[in-house]
């Protein structure tokens, strides 16, 4: 049997940068209180199953943070997250420990239930398996255990959807190694899965409103809601009115404001844009002719409440040699782009440079991170990839080739759920919203439409006015 180090990644409890989703329910007072609370039980659970080292896996790294001052016991190993996605983070780690001849426990901070009797019961399960899974009720999992190392565990992972539990058994049977899924527990990421938290976690918990503590049932052992819990539940899942950020009226050639053209790079042609009455439809057209800029506005809506952008759009055919994966093929027929800001403790020292690098040639309109939903010419919907030029820019195929082009078609993306796929779960607040068509680097030409963008909750559908587009 090998030995076991469990590795735990976890996030400082700094008000804003953790447990954001619970900010509508619990206050970022209460989230980042609950963030710490939840942190500190884990490392005690690890600790108390006594199958080796515990290792805190962090981010912040503890230069940037003082990790001892949460009261953490003494005898961790220590280690930081680095940068990238989820799996990127997680990824090193599995990598680094199987190397070193350990089987790891992969585990957050997000699952009170998760134990040390369980803890013992994966790495039991590692003694003839290769893969240990903890799942969640949300299809994500809590733990992953595994005896040996395989990139595509982490590669390329639809994290932060229901998706990703059995994805990682699709391809762990693909690597047709032997897993072993124990009991499904809860996770406490959002105000729905309040009514799991534990009595001892929520007590004196601080919160915008009085609360009570939550029941346990004689019994089963079972947590079940308190009236308190469930008011905070459904209150912050209620349906939240669209936020309208695009509705464009035609004017003359006049931009309606705040609408702006960001023309990046003055060595460039920039791309024309224009508002007009396209079928019925109020709208802006762009024309590209190996040209690039964006037509942007400033961007205040509140992610946590309404994530999910709704938009129209159309264009008259796709490019011919565009290709996302180059540099020299970085163009689309249309694009949509939502960029973010970061709180600077949020990012590591050397991507700051970076940044300000970037933005010492650039001008202050580069993000710390963003997000590009296109319409592409050749690779299938759904694929993402990094931007050819830059790593902070996650690229989307919202839309490919030529099936629906000359026509009106509606589009609906979870801008959150994108970013923290993307970038890690960081504390996302959205700056900047742009469209654009953009040909610079193919030369071509291309025509483009956009109508219609506003927010709306994860839970309610885009409210498109007008004739019904598919």
């Amino acid at each position: 049997m090998k030995p076991v180090r469990i590795v735990v990644i976890a996030k400082a409890p700094i008000a804003g940068f953790c447990k954001t989703r619970l900010i509508p329910a619990l206050g970022e007072q209460g989230a980042t209180q609950l963030a710490q609370r939840m942190l500190v039980r884990t490392v005690a659970s690890a600790l108390a199953a006594g199958l080796g080292t515990v290792e805190l896996c962090v981010t912040p790294g503890r230069q940037a943070f003082d990790w001892q001052g949460l009261g953490l016991p003494d005898g961790l190993a220590w280690s930081e997250q680095g940068e990238g996605d989820l799996g990127a983070r997680m990824g090193r780690a599995a990598q680094r420990v199987t190397a070193g001849g350990e089987a790891v426990l992969l585990i957050g901070t997000d699952c009170p239930g998760l134990d040390s009797s369980r803890l013992q019961s994966a790495a039991a399960a590692l003694n003839n398996h290769e893969v240990a899974l903890v799942p969640t009720a949300d299809g994500g999992y809590a733990l992953l255990g595994l005896t040996r190392f395989a990139p595509a565990l982490f590669d390329a992972m639809p994290w932060s959807t229901d998706a990703v539990a059995a994805e990682t058994r699709r391809r762990v049977a693909a690597l047709d190694w032997r897993l072993c899924s124990l009991p499904t527990l809860h996770d406490i990421d959002g105000p729905q899965d309040l009514p799991w938290l534990p009595a001892e976690l929520q007590a004196g918990l601080s919160t915008s409103s009085q609360s009570e503590p939550l029941m346990c049932d004689p019994n089963n052992g079972q947590y079940r809601p308190s009236m308190f819990v469930l008011l905070l539940a459904l209150t912050a899942s209620a349906a939240a009115a669209a936020v309208r950020v695009g509705d464009f009226a035609a004017a003359g050639d006049t931009l309606p404001a705040p609408w702006k053209v960001v023309q990046l790079d003055k060595r460039v042609p920039a791309t024309r844009y224009r508002p007009l009455q396209w079928e019925g439809r109020a709208a802006i057209e762009a024309s590209a002719h190996a040209s690039m800029a964006l037509l942007a506005r400033p961007l205040t809506v509140d992610l946590q409440t309404t994530p999910v952008l709704c938009w129209l759009w159309r264009v008259d055919d796709v490019l011919r040699q565009a290709d996302l994966s180059r540099k020299a093929g970085d163009d689309y027929a249309a694009r949509v782009y939502v960029a973010f800001t970061l709180p600077p403790e949020s990012l590591g020292v050397g991507l700051r440079m970076k940044l300000a690098l970037g933005r010492s040639l650039y001008g202050d309109l580069v993000p710390d991170a963003a997000v590009n939903y296109v319409w592409d010419n050749r690779h299938p919907v759904g694929t993402r990839a990094f931007n050819a030029y830059t790593d902070r820019a996650a690229m989307v195929v919202q839309r490919s080739g030529k099936e629906q082009v000359g026509r009106w078609v509606s589009e609906r993306a979870n801008v959150l759920a994108d970013a923290v796929q993307a970038f890690g779960e960081l504390p996302f607040k959205a700056s900047l919203l742009a469209v654009a068509s953009d040909t610079d680097n193919t030369g071509e030409q291309a025509r483009a439409g956009f109508a219609e963008l506003h927010f709306v909750a994860a839970d309610e559908p885009c409210q498109f006015t007008g004739a019904q587009v598919p």
